[in-house]
């Protein structure tokens, strides 16, 4: 059932799962009352801040924008970015879908190999996209999704040299220097699955 929360009566709000409360503060927030701020940025915006440190805005396109209104998926207008520093590539693929937000991504970016990816929706089937994450092959990926039928961790097995649930691991670490070298917590490689194709010797490695 598709529960649209700008057209709710007071009914269907003591119905609901969700506070009304808190949707009259996001509108409060979205419309700038109070003296917030709402970034509303689209592919390829730059601006202070976000450009010198490295981040770039991946999602949402003014496509997708149009796609979430007309199939009223909130999902589809995720933001996704990416952060490079000293080499090191890190991709925060938020809550965006496989069926609408990637594909965009895949078609409107080159896409190439990336350092760690957290995986979009916790690691859930419907935010894992196959041809970008290929592109992609990420050394690290990282999920946290709970239910079996919806965890796409062995699909990302298929093109990630490493995966690791934070279901198992706990809260992980990650750290680049200004060497462009990358350290992670042992948590990680305690609980991390390699590729599927290869080996599952485990190494006692610490930093690339």
């Amino acid at each position: 059932m598709t529960f649209n929360l700008a057209e709710c009566s007071d009914q269907d709000w003591e119905n609901s799962p969700y506070d009304k409360r808190d949707w009259d503060t996001y509108k409060k927030l979205r419309e700038g009352n109070d003296g917030a701020k709402s970034l509303q940025h689209h592919q390829g915006a730059r601006g202070n801040f976000w450009t010198e440190d490295g981040v770039e805005i991946w999602a949402p396109t003014p496509k997708l924008e149009k796609l979430t209104v007309e199939r009223e998926e909130s999902n589809i207008l995720s933001m996704v970015l990416k952060i490079s520093y000293a080499g090191r590539y890190i991709v925060l693929g938020g809550d965006a879908t496989a069926d609408e937000t990637w594909p965009e991504i895949d078609k409107t970016l080159k896409l190439g190999k990336i350092d760690v990816l957290k995986a979009s929706h916790h690691g859930r089937k419907s935010g894992y996209y196959g041809p970008a994450v290929k592109k992609l092959a990420p050394w690290l990926t990282i999920t946290s999704v709970g239910e079996a039928a919806h965890d796409a961790t062995n699909n990302y097995r298929r093109y990630s040299e490493h995966t690791v649930s934070l279901r198992k691991s706990g809260d992980i670490t990650i750290r680049v220097d200004e060497t462009g070298m990358l350290y992670y917590s042992p948590n990680i490689e305690e609980n991390w699955k390699r590729k599927l194709i290869e080996s599952l010797q485990i190494t006692n490695h610490h930093a690339l």
